[in-house]
């Protein structure tokens, strides 16, 4: 039978010190900040790797659509609500879903398109069509034989007005820079590219 000065003890080793409680939520504090970086940097590079990827999806689409119909689609924008895309995907399928056209960069339960500063944040991808260097005011000239794919980068700056070609951008989104490094994905094709866009890496 215990006594009641060894139940008193026995109840004392029932719980923890502020020490042990506060080494706990130390070590916890050390991996949540050694965690919660690496699934941002994981996350971003997921969201980089998709946008890479839509955009030659895209680009494989226009190059079929061209063979089809000699000439490249309408501009894509929110202007035209994004109309050139449409002809991607009816009557004839080039591209099967629409999401591909989403930016990724953008949460999809955010309905703003531009953020505090008022720097253009778009729901999709903005896409351009040209038949010459000159008429890049021309929203709906047909036939075009050059298009321009761009999308904002992690910085979340529309870096680049197509209307400016065959101008280059103030900066383009390279990795080799830095994973949060400034600048917008570019991509183009067709027979009138300048230098700038043929020498993008991804």
């Amino acid at each position: 039978m215990l006594t009641g000065k060894r139940r008193k003890d026995t109840n004392m080793r029932r719980g923890f010190t502020l020490i042990e409680l506060l080494i706990v939520v130390a070590i916890i504090g050390i991996l949540a900040a050694i965690a919660v970086p690496n699934f941002m940097q994981a996350r971003l590079r997921s969201k980089i790797a998709l946008t890479v990827s839509n955009m030659r999806t895209i680009g494989l689409a226009m190059e079929s659509y061209f063979l089809d119909n000699n000439t490249y689609t309408l501009w894509a924008w929110d202007g035209n609500d994004y109309g050139g895309f449409r002809s991607l995907t009816t009557p004839i399928a080039y591209i099967t879903s629409g999401d591909i056209f989403k930016n990724p960069f953008k949460p999809h339960h955010d309905t703003r398109d531009k953020l505090p500063d008022g720097t253009e944040l778009d729901p999709m991808y903005e896409l351009g069509t040209f038949s010459a260097q000159t008429n890049a005011e021309n929203y709906n000239f047909y036939p075009s034989n050059t298009w321009l794919l761009e999308s904002c980068g992690p910085d979340l700056r529309d870096s680049y007005n197509a209307r400016d070609f065959p101008f280059p951008p103030p900066a383009i989104y390279q990795i080799s820079n830095g994973l949060l490094s400034l600048g917008g994905f570019i991509r183009g094709g067709g027979t009138m590219l300048p230098p700038w866009v043929r020498n993008i890496t991804y």
